[in-house]
């Protein structure tokens, strides 16, 4: 009687070799989050709003040099809303980078390593993105002070929008910052 294991190893291998591509495929598949976004206020949070309540009013009240950032931070992201650009994300995403933003503004992240960029406010921030599941998560952390910056990225109805969970912490808010960011596909 023959040893029929090396022509069962064979035949186990040829299967795997064919099921393995496939099966590595189906395994590292990604949402795509490429292309042009448009904003959907009507979906979205009312950001004039949510920013009053987390960050308050646009005076300073009692210690100038504490409140100051604050006063800062709120111009700063009721400027944002108010761009004309403001309402198409752009997105241009490869196996290494992730490149994000609005008009001008786009920002560049890099998988598996850290990087530094400057803030609006002129600090800088190291800045990271990764996968979670199937979200894209970019994280801003100031290097001196106290600020963070997350945004989770999530495609929904077959890949025609794209959610931005956006979120702001500083010391000088009153609260977290916590924005829902809708967007359809152009």
């Amino acid at each position: 009687m023959r040893d029929k294991t090396p022509v069962r190893l064979a035949a186990l291998a040829a299967a795997l070799a064919l099921l393995g591509p496939a099966a590595l495929l189906a395994a590292d598949t990604r949402p795509d989050f490429n292309g042009t976004w448009t904003f959907v206020q009507k979906r979205s949070d009312d950001l004039r709003e949510k920013i009053e309540q987390a960050v308050g009013p646009a005076a300073t009240s009692g210690d100038i040099k504490k409140d100051s950032p604050r006063v800062w931070i709120r111009a700063w992201l009721l400027g944002v809303t108010e761009k004309p650009d403001a309402g198409v994300l752009t997105i241009e995403l490869t196996p290494t980078e992730f490149h994000s933003g609005t008009g001008d503004d786009i920002r560049h992240y890099y998988f598996n390593r850290e990087s530094t960029r400057q803030g609006e406010g002129g600090g800088l921030r190291k800045a990271s993105v990764q996968w979670r599941g199937d979200q894209l998560v970019v994280e801003e952390r100031a290097e001196k002070g106290s600020g963070l910056v997350r945004e989770v990225y999530t495609l929904e109805l077959g890949g025609k929008t794209l959610v931005v969970d956006w979120s702001l912490e500083h010391k000088s808010l009153k609260q977290p910052l916590a924005l829902k960011l809708v967007f359809q596909k152009q």
